[in-house]
């Protein structure tokens, strides 16, 4: 109220005045001039301060004034002459029985006696009511909006620090669950999982790894390693080609050096003829070769034999070669035409040697990857010159049987009956495929 007495009067604070204050459709309520407190409409003293009610006398309010006429009242309150618009202005207020307006240097003085009236709330009420018949209820009821919006202020900060407060409490919670709670119940959770039997009784078996499952499995490894072997027997039945082709090729005197014993040089690496090709004309030797497992390591073990079209003649191996998985080569059986290996039909070796008509001997092996491992032999040989060939002559007999050797002297006749039935013990097997080379 007090910066609208010190400001100029316009033609918008001229109608808010007259829309607030002058409505005549509206009721005003009454308000104590000392506390502010509203007061019923039949009220002698205020319920709150006990002062007496003073009201002004009522007069019949005015029909409305008509809206023309206002609006032509307010375009002359905004004309360049401020006493002519104020003069108007009380003219009109009078004809409507309004509190009249004061000039804009009347202003400083209705100022100072609105601080007095309210500086000395026990002075004159009849002049109060007198120079402000509506001024009081009217600040009361301002002043009453403004303790309104206080109250509410407190309630909306209140408010504001209770979702604040929830937050917050709200966060320390999920801070606390996830750092310090959940590692510790993670993996209680997580056992009776990894522990939990099968309905079938039986325990699942873990994924492997994307590693595992990328290793190349058992039958994978074989057969690779079983093409591997393939390829280096290749390689040594290559070296023997080569070797037959330059042996027919040279002189006769220099093939005859060549089939005089072991061949085993850069030059033809990895072959071996023995001394079975002593003799043999050049143009006419000829080998065979056959693929045997005997060691048992689902790896073929290569064989090489002469070639003699006569059947009834027991061809032994000239030699054999083993490549195991480690991708290392190595020949064994190595034989002569004194004494021979053959392939038994149980999948092992037999070396059968002769001396002559009366020293001859049988040996049986077996080949573990590394070496040849005696296992069983008979062999017999003569006691003196005089009586060799005799069937009653005494011979020395010679066995070997489950790791124990034994020796005895018999008759010629059942040292070589011994030998025999040793010999068909250990038949040699004839449903090997060999190859000519």
């Amino acid at each position: 109220m007090r910066q609208a007495h010190n400001r100029p009067l316009t033609r918008h604070s001229i109608a808010v005045a007259h829309i607030v204050s002058f409505n005549p459709k509206e009721r005003i309520a009454m308000y104590c001039m000392y506390c502010g407190t509203k007061l019923a409409d039949d009220a002698n003293f205020c319920t709150k301060c006990g002062k007496p009610v003073v009201r002004e006398a009522k007069e019949p309010l005015p029909e409305a004034p008509d809206e023309t006429a206002a609006l032509d009242n307010r375009e002359a309150l905004s004309s360049d002459n401020p006493s002519t618009a104020s003069s108007t202005m009380a003219q009109s207020n009078q004809a409507g029985k309004t509190v009249p307006l004061v000039q804009p240097e009347q202003t400083s003085q209705l100022d100072q006696t609105n601080w007095q009236n309210q500086a000395d709330p026990q002075g004159d009420q009849s002049n109060q009511a007198h120079q402000h018949p509506f001024g009081t209820s009217l600040k009361n009821a301002m002043e009453q909006t403004k303790q309104r919006s206080r109250r509410r202020m407190p309630l909306v900060v209140i408010v504001a620090l209770a979702l604040a407060l929830a937050a917050g409490t709200a966060f320390a919670a999920h801070y606390v669950y996830t750092t310090f709670v959940a590692p510790h119940n993670q993996p209680a959770q997580e056992q009776p999982t990894q522990d939990a039997q099968p309905e079938n009784g039986a325990f699942e078996q873990e994924q492997p790894s994307s590693q595992e499952q990328e290793a190349p499995s058992e039958e994978d490894t074989l057969a690779a390693a079983q093409a591997e072997a393939a390829q280096t027997y290749e390689n040594v039945l290559d070296s023997y080609r080569t070797y037959i082709k330059d042996v027919q090729s040279a002189p006769d005197d220099e093939a005859m050096l060549m089939l005089s014993g072991d061949i085993d040089n850069m030059e033809y690496p990895n072959v071996y003829v023995g001394d079975f090709l002593i003799g043999i004309d050049p143009s006419s030797i000829a080998l065979e070769y056959a693929y045997q497992d005997i060691d048992g390591d689902s790896i073929d073990e290569l064989f090489i034999r002469q070639s003699i079209d006569d059947p009834s003649y027991d061809t032994p191996i000239i030699c054999a070669f083993d490549f195991n998985d480690e991708g290392y080569m190595k020949r064994f059986g190595e034989s002569i035409v004194r004494g021979g290996y053959y392939i038994t039909e149980d999948g092992q070796l037999i070396n059968r040697g002769s001396g002559g008509f009366d020293t001859n001997a049988s040996t049986l092996c077996s080949w573990n990857g590394d070496k040849l491992i005696k296992e069983a032999s008979v062999g017999y040989t003569y006691v003196s010159d005089a009586d060799r060939g005799n069937p009653d002559s005494p011979y020395e007999l010679t066995t070997l049987k489950d790791g124990h050797e034994l020796e005895e002297t018999v008759t010629y006749s059942e040292a070589t009956e011994a030998l025999q039935t040793f010999n068909e013990e250990h038949p040699i097997a004839d449903d090997i495929s060999w190859k000519k080379l």
